[in-house]
């Protein structure tokens, strides 16, 4: 925890198995993943030799699927960051959750160069304070993390060009939140808590 500033969830083995039957792993509970493809790392770049070798992982904690499978980070994944809830289990995007709630607000903007829509600029900001982000900066790398899933699910504008969903940059973020935040505080004690 100190080191990475998160806890370890589950560690990871490599067994080159033209040499190795992995027998002690198996006898201290690791569990067999599969097989590589043959790849190697050097310097950054990746390269094929050909010899595949067996993944066997340990976990360190008893709820490591459920963490490393959910949506969004948990809370105890967080770096440092205190997080206010655990989004995994938060209303987004269901009847009366967050988006819905923020689709009650007025675009203050002219319609011609919006790119992004307020509800979707406002539930990452939203969103990524809960996940403890502290600033308009951390708040634009959080959006920038977020996987195609999950922007999707906080309504994220599809580029048709690059074939993927793009989240709003933190200027923008930063331009939405300003004027906007009296209003957030409202909806967030209304449709979170």
């Amino acid at each position: 925890m100190a080191v990475y500033g998160h806890p370890i969830l589950l560690v990871e083995t490599f067994v080159d198995h033209s040499r190795f039957a992995g027998t002690c792993y198996r006898a201290a509970g690791w569990l067999k993943l599969g097989q590589t493809r043959g790849y190697g790392r050097n310097a950054g770049q990746y390269y094929y030799h050909g010899t595949s070798k067996t993944i066997y992982v340990y976990p360190l904690h008893r709820k490591v699927r459920q963490l490393l499978s959910s949506p969004f980070l948990a809370p105890e994944l967080s770096g440092g960051k205190k997080s206010m809830i655990n989004l995994n289990a938060a209303n987004l995007d269901q009847p009366d959750g967050l988006l819905e709630r923020l689709e009650e607000l007025r675009d203050p903007r002219k319609p011609r160069g919006i790119r992004h829509t307020i509800v979707s600029t406002l539930a990452v900001g939203i969103c990524a304070t809960l996940s403890g982000c502290r600033s308009f900066l951390a708040i634009g790398e959080w959006a920038e993390d977020l996987s195609q899933d999950l922007l999707k699910r906080l309504s994220c504008r599809y580029h048709p060009e690059q074939r993927k969903y793009i989240p709003p940059s933190e200027p923008t973020i930063r331009r939405h939140l300003q004027p906007a935040f009296p209003r957030i505080l409202q909806i967030y004690n209304e449709a979170i808590l």
